[in-house]
């Protein structure tokens, strides 16, 4: 896979050390929380202990800032941005320029995005009838191709495409969204994404121009990394 040092090697070394931001938090959560200390003798720990469950003010105090501490954990447990919020700057995609979106320093937010490098984003989609979503009109080896009601063109080239096997849908036209895709995508209604066998997105297009020859750069960046 030649697209590994320059894709997802640099996404395996933020999981690194998020992992191991994450496991130090657990060595300071239980001291400052329940205010026990590792190797003390039992009698001051369970008295802490019992000084939090403990009625009154103090005791309420010590609650609040129990949870205030055990809060922080959201980062290990709650990190929707670490797990589907990384993206690939260079690699087996097309860029278009446009500047990486600002992540959430505790990894909990996950803002979806088109841009290429990104996971494409989650939606739901009704085609023929059925629900299904982004992520389930991916085939195993094959690229998808999503375009804007107007953008039959990108269909057209997809269709006429002898490298790849893409799967193309107008959104708007072969199925309904439940949502806003155009703005989701931050595409024109001649717009597209190429979105990956692995889900990622290869290609953002704003409009139908040279959809021919931009989609064939597209799936030559793809082959050429090898996916």
């Amino acid at each position: 896979m030649d697209s590994y040092e320059q894709e997802r090697r640099p996404v395996a070394v933020r999981n690194t050390e998020w992992a191991m931001l994450s496991a130090l938090n657990h060595l300071t959560t239980a001291q400052a929380a329940w205010g026990v200390i590792g190797g003390a003798p039992p009698a001051p720990n369970l008295a802490a202990f019992q000084a939090v469950l403990a009625a009154g003010a103090d005791g309420a105090s010590r609650r609040a800032r129990l949870r205030e501490l055990l809060h922080t954990m959201r980062t290990e447990w709650q990190h929707h941005d670490i797990e589907l919020g990384y993206g690939y700057e260079e690699g087996a995609l097309v860029a278009d320029g446009t500047p990486a979106r600002e992540r959430d320093p505790l990894g909990c937010v996950h803002l979806p995005s088109a841009r290429p490098g990104a996971r494409a984003p989650h939606t739901w989609f009704t085609l023929r009838g059925a629900r299904t979503s982004t992520h389930r009109l991916i085939r195993p080896g094959r690229f998808l191709l999503l375009a804007g009601e107007h953008g039959t063109a990108w269909q057209a080239a997809a269709d006429r495409h002898a490298m790849a096997e893409i799967d193309a849908f107008t959104v708007g036209r072969d199925m309904a969204c439940d949502r806003d895709w155009l703005a989701l995508c931050d595409v024109g209604s001649t717009g597209a994404i190429l979105v990956r066998p692995d889900g990622h997105v290869a290609l953002r297009a704003v409009d139908d121009t040279d959809a021919d020859a931009r989609l064939e750069a597209a799936v030559r960046a793809a082959y050429g990394a090898r996916l």
